[in-house]
């Protein structure tokens, strides 16, 4: 039997999240105001605009909202949440005493952060509660998240704001050395599709050794393929006295904001 699944708020991060769930698994609703997009809709079997319309209960209410909109939504969202329902939020900066204290809640609540990779159905999502969970709620979690390879349960919840910074919102890091990698080429002659055809696949190429040497991290690696007086040794003689000191700078600097929004 199907369970029941409200989505309150369900932007690209829920879609993603949606977009991997085992067929049949969850009956979902998604309250939002606007109408759901062509691909969200296809993966809903109900669209609310106004949680009047909400049932009357649910086994799992998803928190896909802004953290800024979360206020408004705490008015009316414990009426529809019964007691054995599993609240998931994705809001970054909304921590458990906060949503516990707002909702009214002795229901288990689980903080989850993941990232747009989750919708390849190969990603990892970082995972913290201060509840004991019921093998079903451990199920419904597996359902939106992937099961447990793909999930990485946190120590303490201050550790979902170091995940922030270095998983949630390190695709953008990659996506800026990929940006940068290709902007070197394309003034080395390549053209603009080639030059990001080119990095696109290193990059690629370079995660694809590091899954298929679990027992190398990334320093061992990049030592196996740099040669002694080559073009690589050249390369990061460069680079090793700026990028890792830019790398740290800008996760720190990630991780305060994650903070100051949890403190807001």
């Amino acid at each position: 039997m199907s369970q029941k699944l409200l989505c309150v708020g369900c932007g690209e991060m829920g879609t993603a999240i949606l977009s991997q769930v085992p067929n049949g698994h969850f009956e979902i609703t998604v309250c939002k105001p606007t109408p759901p997009s062509s691909e969200l809709k296809a993966l809903i079997h109900r669209h609310i605009t106004d949680h009047a319309n909400a049932q009357d209960s649910y086994d799992v209410v998803f928190l896909g909202i802004k953290p800024q909109q979360f206020d408004e939504v705490s008015t009316w969202l414990p009426e529809i949440v019964s007691d054995n329902c599993l609240i998931v939020s994705i809001m970054a900066g909304v921590p458990l005493h906060k949503l516990k204290a707002r909702l009214n809640s002795e229901n288990p609540i689980v903080r989850a952060m993941p990232n747009l990779a989750i919708a390849t159905g190969d990603s990892l999502t970082g995972l913290f509660t201060t509840d004991t969970l019921s093998q079903n709620d451990k199920n419904n979690v597996a359902a939106l998240f992937g099961k447990d390879a793909r999930q990485l349960w946190l120590k303490d919840e201050n550790a979902i704001d170091a995940y922030t910074a270095l998983h949630g919102s390190g695709l953008a890091y990659y996506f800026l050395t990929i940006e940068s990698l290709a902007a070197a080429g394309h003034h080395l002659g390549f053209t603009e599709d080639e030059a990001q055809k080119i990095a696109k696949q290193t990059c690629k190429d370079a995660a694809q050794l590091l899954l298929a040497n679990p027992k190398l991290n990334a320093m061992a690696m990049r030592q196996k393929v740099t040669s002694k007086g080559g073009t690589t040794e050249a390369a990061l003689d460069v680079l090793l006295g700026q990028l890792p000191p830019l790398y740290n700078e800008a996760v720190k600097t990630a991780y305060k904001r994650a903070q100051e929004l949890k403190a807001s």
